[in-house]
Protein backbone atom coordinates (compact mmCIF):
# COMPACT_ATOMS: atom_id res chain seq x y z
CA UNK A 1 0.00 0.00 0.00
CA UNK A 2 3.04 2.49 0.60
CA UNK A 3 4.38 1.86 -3.04
CA UNK A 4 0.75 2.88 -4.63
CA UNK A 5 0.17 5.50 -1.72
CA UNK A 6 4.00 7.17 -2.19
CA UNK A 7 3.23 7.35 -6.26
CA UNK A 8 -0.34 9.20 -5.77
CA UNK A 9 1.42 11.59 -3.57
CA UNK A 10 4.31 11.63 -6.28
CA UNK A 11 1.99 12.45 -9.31
CA UNK A 12 0.09 14.82 -7.19
CA UNK A 13 3.05 17.09 -6.35
CA UNK A 14 4.34 16.99 -9.34
CA UNK A 15 1.19 17.77 -11.66
CA UNK A 16 0.68 20.84 -9.37
CA UNK A 17 4.09 21.79 -9.47
CA UNK A 18 3.89 21.58 -13.77
CA UNK A 19 2.00 24.67 -13.04
CA UNK A 20 4.49 26.49 -11.63
CA UNK A 21 6.47 28.66 -14.19
CA UNK A 22 10.58 27.63 -13.74
CA UNK A 23 10.05 25.01 -11.60
CA UNK A 24 8.23 22.58 -14.09
CA UNK A 25 11.20 21.27 -15.33
CA UNK A 26 12.33 19.98 -11.73
CA UNK A 27 8.47 18.68 -10.84
CA UNK A 28 8.90 14.87 -11.84
CA UNK A 29 11.84 14.74 -9.74
CA UNK A 30 10.31 16.87 -6.54
CA UNK A 31 7.30 15.05 -6.85
CA UNK A 32 8.86 11.37 -6.99
CA UNK A 33 10.82 12.87 -4.12
CA UNK A 34 8.33 13.62 -1.61
CA UNK A 35 6.28 10.37 -2.92
CA UNK A 36 9.21 8.15 -1.94
CA UNK A 37 10.81 10.10 0.93
CA UNK A 38 7.06 10.12 2.52
CA UNK A 39 6.10 6.13 1.93
CA UNK A 40 9.13 4.19 1.42
CA UNK A 41 12.80 3.44 3.10
CA UNK A 42 15.09 2.09 0.61
CA UNK A 43 16.08 3.23 -2.73
CA UNK A 44 14.28 0.18 -4.93
CA UNK A 45 10.94 0.80 -3.40
CA UNK A 46 11.78 4.60 -4.23
CA UNK A 47 12.31 3.20 -7.97
CA UNK A 48 9.12 1.17 -7.35
CA UNK A 49 7.45 4.58 -6.22
CA UNK A 50 8.51 6.56 -9.43
CA UNK A 51 7.83 3.64 -12.33
CA UNK A 52 4.04 3.02 -10.81
CA UNK A 53 4.23 7.14 -10.48
CA UNK A 54 5.60 7.07 -14.29
CA UNK A 55 2.67 4.50 -15.37
CA UNK A 56 -0.02 6.87 -13.56
CA UNK A 57 1.32 9.63 -15.66
CA UNK A 58 1.15 7.78 -18.94
CA UNK A 59 -2.70 7.18 -18.64
CA UNK A 60 -4.21 10.71 -18.19
CA UNK A 61 -1.59 11.58 -21.25
CA UNK A 62 -3.16 8.87 -23.32
CA UNK A 63 -6.89 10.06 -22.40
CA UNK A 64 -5.31 13.53 -23.66
CA UNK A 65 -4.11 12.74 -26.76
CA UNK A 66 -6.79 10.56 -27.74
CA UNK A 67 -9.27 13.89 -26.98
CA UNK A 68 -6.97 16.63 -28.72
CA UNK A 69 -6.49 13.89 -31.88
CA UNK A 70 -10.69 13.44 -31.77
CA UNK A 71 -10.99 17.40 -32.29
CA UNK A 72 -8.96 17.66 -35.44
CA UNK A 73 -11.12 14.25 -37.02
CA UNK A 74 -13.18 16.55 -40.19
CA UNK A 75 -9.91 17.98 -40.72
CA UNK A 76 -7.51 15.02 -42.85
CA UNK A 77 -4.73 17.22 -43.46
CA UNK A 78 -4.52 19.09 -40.23
CA UNK A 79 -5.56 16.08 -37.95
CA UNK A 80 -2.29 14.47 -39.46
CA UNK A 81 -0.21 17.08 -38.48
CA UNK A 82 -1.45 17.96 -34.79
CA UNK A 83 -1.53 14.12 -34.11
CA UNK A 84 1.93 13.34 -35.10
CA UNK A 85 2.73 16.83 -33.16
CA UNK A 86 1.38 15.83 -30.19
CA UNK A 87 2.25 11.98 -29.86
CA UNK A 88 5.97 13.80 -30.20
CA UNK A 89 5.36 16.37 -27.16
CA UNK A 90 3.39 13.34 -25.42
CA UNK A 91 6.61 11.07 -25.70
CA UNK A 92 9.11 13.17 -25.18
CA UNK A 93 6.90 14.82 -21.85
CA UNK A 94 6.25 11.41 -20.50
CA UNK A 95 9.91 10.40 -21.04
CA UNK A 96 11.32 13.31 -19.19
CA UNK A 97 8.70 12.42 -16.44
CA UNK A 98 9.54 9.02 -16.35
CA UNK A 99 13.59 9.31 -16.12
CA UNK A 100 13.34 12.68 -14.09
CA UNK A 101 10.96 11.40 -11.72
CA UNK A 102 12.71 7.95 -10.93
CA UNK A 103 15.57 9.45 -10.45
CA UNK A 104 13.89 11.68 -8.03
CA UNK A 105 12.30 8.84 -6.33
CA UNK A 106 15.37 6.61 -5.53
CA UNK A 107 17.20 9.40 -4.15
CA UNK A 108 14.01 10.45 -2.17
CA UNK A 109 13.92 6.14 -0.95
CA UNK A 110 17.65 6.33 -0.34
CA UNK A 111 17.46 9.33 1.93
CA UNK A 112 14.28 8.17 3.89
CA UNK A 113 16.43 4.63 4.57
CA UNK A 114 18.85 6.75 6.97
Amino acid sequence: MGLIKGAVIGLIVTFVLYLVPFVNMFSPFIGGFAGAYSEVRSAWDGFLVGTLMFILMVIPGFILAGFVGSLFQNIPGLMAIVTGLGAGMFFLIMLHTGIIGIIGAVLGGLLAHD
